[in-house]
């Protein structure tokens, strides 16, 4: 993956994380739902091009409201069953996203969310989990 934002001047940025072969989706704040189906566009073309399977870091800090449909639809109908999504690695759990988690779980009958307080424990996860 090079390093450059895939999606820019959106309310939900997708690029790589910190040099590393992770995706990461930046919830700055409140996002619409095309935002939000463009980054989640964005994160399934990044998989469909990488050779391996990879995570997805999502940083909820900035924001805590997530729409919960378009959040749904969005992950659900893209990244979430696709292949190559090793999981989500979510920093900064709310309410909402909670809800989210707790549908596509229930709905794919595939657990590939967790939870993070701060991005030094995305960081020591992914050396531990490195390929």
């Amino acid at each position: 993956m090079t390093d450059k934002k895939v999606t820019d001047k959106t309310n939900v940025a997708v690029s790589q994380y910190k040099k590393t072969d992770a995706i990461l989706m930046d919830w700055q704040s409140s996002a619409n739902k095309h935002e939000i189906k463009a980054a989640y566009e964005a994160i399934t073309e990044l998989l469909d091009a990488t050779e391996s399977p990879t995570y997805v870091v999502v940083d909820l800090r900035k924001n805590r409201y997530m729409p919960f449909a378009p959040t749904l639809k969005g992950a659900l109908f893209g990244p979430h069953r696709h292949n190559k999504l090793m999981a989500w690695l979510v920093i900064g759990e709310n309410a909402f996203a909670s809800s989210v988690a707790e549908m596509l779980d229930r709905l794919t009958n595939m657990e590939k969310i967790l939870w993070f307080k701060d991005e030094s424990e995305v960081d020591t996860f992914l050396y531990e989990n490195k390929k």
